[in-house]
């Protein structure tokens, strides 16, 4: 590449982007919005045909969304990286920003899930785009073209579809004891909305049983007798209202309780027994649309260790529910420690975040949801070098799923012995984060945890105080509970 060329490439980086920096936010510095409002146009199209030889991609325009159309149809070469044009598939999405540089016509696009830089070749017609070289814009978006071309048409009908900053004080206030509840040696812990009244239950279960306390203005009562359950020691479990009524639904071992005002309905589930040495990780019930009615149907999940997904779809009414082959989404010699399902893809389907030592990986459970996708693709952060406390990946990780700011989107807190690490979720796929995160209950580079849990220590999440951001409640072998808020800090020169 001549000297000219790096001049104007890196004279357009640095007029279309610079990165976070480190700081009481964390803020993408030139969000897709921004890249939008400083282009001369904006183009969306999908690839017509290609050429792989020429390393040729024809594309069909199918919209512009700002300046003048470039007409039906351009052209893009992919000079370098060669290797490219093997991820180019037909019908694949295009999304194209054009601006203007020392040289001439520069273009930042995104194609085959990769940011590239382009020059315009001026007298061609139709248009010819030359990619001179891959781009650095993860931070901006690290996820796929197919739901970056979503984002920018929502962009230019003036909303703000991703986040693109968050603030780091989460957890900050100090770790509180706030009851003793009459349990020794829990093993898990599910705490849930009790619906209008400001009241919640908190669900443990024990290696004999399932308990079940409910907050009141004196402290919590044990409601176990009341609610009525017949239960042994659990595997999975999980608590969610699948119908919005405000009352709760939830999973138990093989078992579905589906709470409505009227009925409680039980649904058991053919499980399959657990190979020697696997262990349940997750399981969540969910609405899938089938691939060829495109009814919703719901559809349980149940992950173990060794990346086995057990799946059963709903069935016509009074019929049982229908078994669907098993799944392996990891090789069983690459096991996880921990998982958990939710919307934290771009299709709007359930997906798995998984954590291993050496990262996260989500897998989709939709077919058109792609490839697993590592830390990296989610973040635009390589964790090795960016992250230095994480530089050996999450040594024996903790997690829990909850809503931090109150977006309603599902993020993530990871506690290891080196620290606490919060996955924000950005929505489309995308996450920014906290390497700092996680108050009394982490690791800081000058101090140990107030409290320390361990894969023994019962914690979970749920919204205490009614401000839209989840709290957690961390439950000790003695039965004493703790809540770490995530009140807003206080401002200086008030106590907390």
């Amino acid at each position: 590449m001549t000297n000219s060329r790096k001049i104007v490439i890196s004279i357009l980086a640095a007029a279309l982007f610079s990165p976070a920096i480190a700081s009481a936010v964390i803020q993408v510095k030139m969000p897709v919005s921004r890249i939008y409002g400083t282009s001369k146009a904006v183009y969306i199209g999908s690839v017509s045909d290609l050429t792989p030889t020429s390393r040729l991609v024809n594309v069909k325009i199918t919209s512009t969304l700002r300046g003048e159309s470039p007409g039906e149809a351009i052209r893009i070469q992919i000079v370098t990286p060669a290797g490219l044009i093997a991820k180019v598939a037909k019908d694949a999405p295009v999304v194209l920003f054009v601006g203007k540089a020392r040289g001439g016509t520069m273009a930042i696009l995104h194609l085959a899930d990769t940011w590239l830089l382009a020059k315009r070749a001026s007298s061609a017609k139709p248009q010819l785009w030359r990619v001179v070289q891959k781009h650095d814009a993860k931070q901006t978006f690290p996820g796929r073209t197919a739901a970056l071309v979503s984002i920018v048409k929502k962009v230019a009908a003036g909303e703000k579809p991703i986040l693109d900053s968050t603030d780091v004080a989460f957890f900050r206030s100090p770790l509180r004891k706030i009851a003793k509840l009459d349990v020794t040696n829990p093993r898990w812990i599910i705490a849930s909305d009790a619906g209008r009244s400001r009241t919640h239950h908190l669900l443990v279960g024990t290696d004999k049983n399932i308990r079940r306390f409910t907050s009141g203005k004196e402290g919590y009562t044990d409601t176990t007798e009341k609610w009525g359950l017949e239960s042994g020691p659990v595997a999975w479990r999980a608590s969610l209202d699948l119908d919005h009524d405000g009352r709760m639904d939830y999973i138990f071992g093989d078992t579905i309780l589906l709470d409505s005002r009227t009925k409680t309905q039980t649904i058991k589930l053919p499980l399959a027994k657990l190979a020697s040495g696997d262990k349940p990780l997750a399981a969540t019930v969910a609405y899938v649309r089938g691939q060829r009615s495109g009814s919703r149907k719901l559809a349980a999940y149940f992950l173990s260790a060794s990346g086995k997904l057990q799946e059963f779809r709903q069935s016509s009414s009074g019929k049982p529910w229908e078994t669907v082959a098993a799944r392996q989404l990891w090789p069983a010699d690459t096991p996880v420690v921990a998982a958990a399902f939710g919307n934290f893809g771009d299709t709007g389907s359930p997906s798995v975040l998984a954590v291993r030592q050496s990262g996260v990986t989500r897998y989709s459970l939709d077919p058109t949801g792609g490839a697993p996708a590592d830390f990296e693709r989610l973040t635009g952060v390589n964790l090795k070098k960016y992250y230095e406390r994480y530089a050996d990946g999450f040594k024996n990780p903790l997690i829990t799923t909850l809503d931090v700011n109150g977006d309603k989107r599902l993020d993530m807190l990871i506690i290891c012995d080196t620290g606490g690490m919060l996955m924000v979720n950005r929505g489309y796929g995308t996450f920014l984060c906290d390497y700092d995160s996680g108050g009394e209950i982490a690791v800081h580079p000058k101090a140990q945890p107030k409290l320390k849990i361990t894969a023994q220590t019962p914690w979970t999440s749920i919204d205490l105080h009614r401000d839209r951001q989840d709290d957690l409640l961390i439950l000790t072998a003695d039965g004493t509970l703790y809540e770490l808020s995530n009140k807003p800090r206080p401002k200086s020169g008030k106590k907390p």
